[in-house]
């Protein structure tokens, strides 16, 4: 369909008078396009459009985008020191899980015949002040052969006892003994610790009077 166009028709009268008759002045008539008039408005709200948005922009959009397209290989800055710090301690921790998979079962026991333990130790362990009584720390490890571990036994933190033992074959039993007495200081714990210091296993149990 053609398009429709606007026509101007303008009128020419003569500028004297008829005998007895008005000439009126000319007139104009003018006939509207609507269909280029609402082109045009879509066109200007378009553009207004994008000048709003682009105006509505603000600094932090800007950087949190220049950020996002920032190479992995940036240098380190404060924001990720956390991050690499704890992938290296989980790496250092990698080694102690590894050992603690090797000690296949621990036991405090009342006593040990034939290397293994009879019963367990009731806790919390009842004990006297002149009546010490004995505990065995138990366990088991495998595919440590060649190895040195340390059973280990603290009153309140500290060191009381150290036995060595020195692993000779692929499956080992190993148990050492402490004589506990009830005294002011009631928290134990005995533990594994291997040559580098690593703790591969520990218990931890508390001591009170015997009535």
């Amino acid at each position: 369909m053609a398009e429709k166009k606007s026509i101007v028709i303008k009128l020419k009268y003569p500028t004297g008078q008829l005998p007895g008759k008005k000439i009126p002045a000319p007139k104009t008539i003018t006939e509207w396009n609507y269909k280029r008039i609402a082109f045009a408005l879509g066109g200007i709200s378009a553009v207004v459009a994008l000048i709003v948005h682009f105006s509505s922009a603000t600094p932090e959009k800007a950087t949190a985008a220049k950020v996002a397209a920032t190479p992995s290989t940036a240098p380190v800055t404060i924001a990720n020191v956390p991050t690499i710090a704890s992938e290296v301690a989980q790496k250092q921790n990698t080694g102690a899980e590894l050992f603690k998979k090797n000690v296949l079962r621990t036991q405090l026991a009342p006593k040990i015949v034939d290397s293994e333990p009879v019963g367990e130790v009731n806790l919390p362990l009842k004990a006297g002040e002149k009546t010490p009584v004995p505990v065995y720390y138990f366990a088991e490890l495998a595919d440590m052969k060649g190895k040195t571990i340390y059973h280990e036994w603290l009153l309140d933190d500290k060191v009381i006892s150290r036995k060595t033992v020195n692993i000779s074959d692929n499956t080992w039993r190993t148990s050492s003994r402490q004589m506990v007495a009830y005294t002011t200081n009631s928290n134990w714990t005995v533990r594994l610790v291997d040559d580098t210091g690593q703790v591969l296993s520990e218990k931890k149990f508390t001591v009170i009077l015997r009535k």
